[in-house]
């Protein structure tokens, strides 16, 4: 009976220690991040009220819609796969902003300043 309590306990410690050390060095943890962008037209006039949809490694996440001065805010996370970011950028309220807008398709990771959106004929 003692023999059986002081392996029970001889596992319970070597588990626990081991549950803690993978816990403090198993895994690396994601960093997360916000990227601020920002849409104008081709005269570099901001574009206020377009719809972004972002998505992470084509799954879709929260849409935002651009504010005054035609910036939004999207969450990046990096961890150990390769995320990939992608946007879906249209107009939603047609020609109550600066014109009526072609819908775009960004890739982030390729994206140097701003977005550029082209006006529909």
């Amino acid at each position: 009976m003692y023999r059986f309590f002081r392996k029970s306990i001889a596992w319970i410690l070597t588990g626990s220690f081991s549950m803690i050390l993978a816990a403090c060095y198993g895994a690396p943890a994601n960093y997360t991040y916000y990227k601020y962008m920002k849409t104008t037209n081709p005269d570099g006039e901001p574009i206020p009220g377009l719809k972004v949809e972002p998505f992470e490694n084509n799954n879709p996440q929260q849409t935002v819609i651009t504010d005054d001065e035609g910036g939004f805010e999207i969450q990046i996370v990096e961890d150990s796969q390769s995320n990939k970011y992608k946007l879906k950028i249209s107009d939603n309220d047609s020609t109550a902003n600066l014109g009526y807008f072609k819908t775009k398709e960004v890739d982030i990771d390729t994206l140097n300043g701003d977005i550029i959106m082209e006006e529909m004929d």
